[in-house]
């Protein structure tokens, strides 16, 4: 008898457990299904909100261009009154800019909840020619190519020699790559407008160990490695505003960083000219 209703409590608790079990697993159930519910409700309020009240209202192009007019820049970007705010590429439509209007140094887009989106925009500066064969193109400080094709060079830059630049299209960018010396180039043009030397014709870059300048085609400037050029171009600056004689003629050795000296003697052959004359003031086009 005993032993009977031992059994019968033990399937009383039994029964209990497995009740409150079901229970348990019900109320997750309830929980997992009221979570989805409420996550789903919230995904589709971002949807409505996103698609109701954020559409672009207003594109401003902000920054001047002495090339480009702000429709040409909005045209460009592909953007438009009316799309989400949020449905395009921000970095996708900068380099769409950037790459059909090569003269623009800085592309920055912006967007300003909740219907606003800010174009930013701000010119190159064309820094030096190249020659290519028999054409040249035009490049900034940066190496970005700004024409190509050109049958003469454009006056008042220089015209670099040794660069030995590949297949490019107007908006590619030089590098190390596709332009031999580019690094080379571009800390030198660096220093030289850093320190605001005028009337550099040519940039003869084919020597690694003895890079040269032509100044005003009288004054040949051997700075020999490319080893602290904005160091070298401060002296060559003082020296040419200081004791170069207005028509003096000469080689000027700033090699050796620090010490600067001048000497008089014909520079004819001293210096890659790209078979023209090359002076800062070429031919007009």
């Amino acid at each position: 008898m005993k032993k009977k209703a031992v059994q019968q409590t033990s399937r009383a608790k039994a029964r209990t457990q497995n009740s409150r079990r079901h229970a348990r697993r019900r109320k997750r159930r309830i929980i997992l299904v009221n979570t989805l519910l409420i996550l789903f409700v919230l995904v589709g309020a971002v949807v409505l909100i996103m698609t109701m009240f954020f559409k672009i209202s207003d594109l401003v192009v902000e920054g001047s261009s002495e090339q480009y007019t702000s429709e040409q820049v909005l045209e460009k970007s592909g953007l438009v009154t009316g799309i989400n705010i949020f449905d395009f590429d921000l970095e996708g439509a900068e380099q769409k800019v950037g790459s059909a209007l090569p003269y623009l140094d800085e592309v920055e887009i912006e967007r300003r909840l909740p219907n606003k989106v800010v174009i930013r925009i701000k010119d190159t500066v064309p820094a030096a020619n190249v020659k290519t064969g028999g054409d040249y193109i035009l490049i900034d400080a940066k190496g970005k190519v700004l024409m190509t094709g050109q049958q003469k060079p454009k006056e008042g830059l220089p015209l670099v020699t040794g660069l030995n630049v590949g297949q490019v299209v107007v908006g590619d960018y030089l590098n190390d790559k596709n332009a031999t010396n580019f690094p080379i180039y571009k800390a030198l043009i660096g220093a030289v407008e850093s320190h605001n030397i005028q009337d550099i014709g040519v940039i003869d870059l084919n020597d690694d160990f003895n890079l040269k300048m032509l100044y005003q085609d009288r004054i040949v400037i051997c700075l020999g490695t490319d080893s602290e050029l904005d160091y070298k171009c401060r002296f060559v600056k003082k020296m040419l505003d200081e004791k170069v004689a207005e028509k003096e003629v000469g080689v000027m050795d700033a090699s050796v960083s620090g010490r600067v000296s001048i000497r008089d003697r014909e520079i004819d052959g001293l210096i890659d000219t790209g078979s023209q004359n090359a002076t800062a003031n070429s031919e007009k086009e």
